[in-house]
């Protein structure tokens, strides 16, 4: 039993180190950890279904619209906490955080987005669904 359990503690360690990420694009199902916050993408049927929580266990947001995983779709967390929600199914909108209180309110676009009104980085996250913008 010695011999077993630095074993499996370094079987935990590891896999909880590759759920570590930097932000940026989620283009997979998975969790994702982010300082003290983790997001986790999932599928249920066909719709794709994602949350943030906080260190402790608290919902900070959620998911609230059906979107397709037929479809092309990706989450992007920017510099800012923000989580935008990319898909070619229901259009794009952004989960903003208060600087001040860190809750998120949902921002819908409508029409195409301008590169010059988002982060560079996401601009790139959309170009992946319009290669050709």
């Amino acid at each position: 039993m010695k011999k077993l359990l630095p074993v499996i503690l370094i079987l935990c360690s590891c896999t909880q180190e590759s759920n570590k990420w930097n932000g940026g694009p989620i283009t997979n199902k998975g969790e994702y950890i982010y300082n003290d916050n983790k997001i986790t993408v999932y599928g249920k049927g066909h719709s794709l279904m994602y949350n943030m929580i906080d260190q402790y266990g608290d919902t900070l947001l959620q998911q609230d619209e059906q979107i397709s995983m037929v479809h092309n779709w990706a989450l992007h967390l920017d510099d800012e906490m923000n989580l935008w929600v990319l898909s070619s199914d229901i259009g794009h909108s952004c989960w903003e955080r208060d600087s001040t209180t860190g809750e998120y309110s949902k921002h819908k676009f409508y029409g195409p987005i301008e590169k010059h009104s988002i982060p560079d980085d996401v601009f790139k996250t959309i170009s992946l669904f319009y290669p050709y913008r």
